[in-house]
């Protein structure tokens, strides 16, 4: 892995969490994607929003707390 891969790792559990699949977006947010630069930059403007929206608060708060223990 390096900070591509690590981006594009993000990138890429963005789009398919965003489109619908949550579970499958959310499992592609592995500490090389956690450590991406602007990694919480990018969940907190994309992804924890769309969780709450979603009524997903667990999956809101399980993904802070993988956010804060890298």
């Amino acid at each position: 892995h390096g900070p591509l891969s690590d981006e594009l790792g993000l990138a890429l559990g963005i789009a398919v969490l965003r489109n619908g699949e949550e579970s499958a977006g959310l499992a592609l947010f592995d500490r090389a994607a956690l450590r991406a630069p602007d990694a919480r930059l990018h969940l907190r403007r994309f992804v924890l929003p769309y969780l709450v929206k979603r009524g997903l608060l667990q999956e809101a708060a399980d993904l802070l707390e993988r956010m804060l223990e890298n």
